[in-house]
């Protein structure tokens, strides 16, 4: 069985397409990506203190439990408003 040098041709064409599409592809997801994490200022909302997780949260409890004592209240720690504007 002998395939013709047309034959032979089309088909290193074809596999020439599909591996250009395929890297083209392959460069346009790359291209999405980011290598380096987003600096506090590009980060918005998140940046705010009050939006960071504690890193010791031993250290947080006693916080919070020496501010109720203080203010006498309990729970609602954290950001006060409630969308209306009216802080």
């Amino acid at each position: 069985m002998t395939t013709s040098p047309r034959s032979s041709l089309r088909e290193r064409r074809s596999r020439g397409a599909v591996q250009g599409v395929a890297v083209l592809a392959f460069a346009v997801l790359v291209a999405g990506c980011t290598f380096a994490p987003p600096k506090p200022w590009e980060k918005g909302e998140l940046a705010r203190p009050a939006m960071q997780f504690d890193a010791d949260r031993l250290e947080a409890r006693n916080q919070e439990h020496v501010y109720q004592s203080k203010e006498a209240v309990s729970g609602g720690y954290g950001v006060g408003g409630g969308g209306c504007g009216c802080n």
